[in-house]
């Protein structure tokens, strides 16, 4: 029930796990030694925070990915945070200048419609569908994690998302 950025880890213990799992199943895909040592970096980062933490990684992603994007903090921003629903996801939108929303296809289920395009935000609906790549094991298993795709096929992963 915390805001994120007021989580903290009870230890650091999970990140050795999830360092030892991500080894165990991807050691042997063609570009996992590529991005590694820059994985594990990150993992032994004593930071106790789950935002700091996730933030780490987004970031990491987005430079190897190769994308052009600005990273906004909602806390850093002057928004009344006691707003819910469609009402916050438009405060934060219009702090940030944003003209429009891309939104997951579950959108549809809890999102006002109507208060969009009062707000004259364009709202747009997510349609993924995941592009096979080459995996490491026989059968392609769409969306995985995208250290998945990193570890497979490297800098072309920008070309699948």
């Amino acid at each position: 029930g915390k805001p994120i950025n007021e989580v903290q880890f009870l230890n650091n213990q999970f990140k050795k796990k999830h360092v030892n799992i991500i080894h165990q199943y991807y050691c042997k895909a063609p570009f996992y030694k590529l991005y590694e040592q820059e994985f594990e970096d990150i993992y032994r980062d004593k930071t106790r925070n789950l935002a700091e933490f996730n933030i780490k990684i987004i970031k990491y992603l987005i430079k190897v990915i190769g994308l052009k994007t600005r990273i906004f903090l909602s806390s850093e921003l002057d928004v009344d945070f006691n707003l819910k629903g469609t009402d916050i996801n438009l405060a934060l939108l219009k702090a940030v200048g944003a003209s429009g929303y891309l939104s997951g296809p579950a959108g549809r289920d809890y999102l006002n419609i109507t208060k969009f395009c009062r707000s004259n935000i364009k709202l747009k609906f997510q349609n993924y569908v995941c592009k096979k790549y080459k995996q490491l094991y026989s059968s392609f298993i769409p969306k995985l994690s995208i250290i998945d795709i990193l570890f497979n096929i490297g800098s072309l992963t920008k070309d699948f998302l």
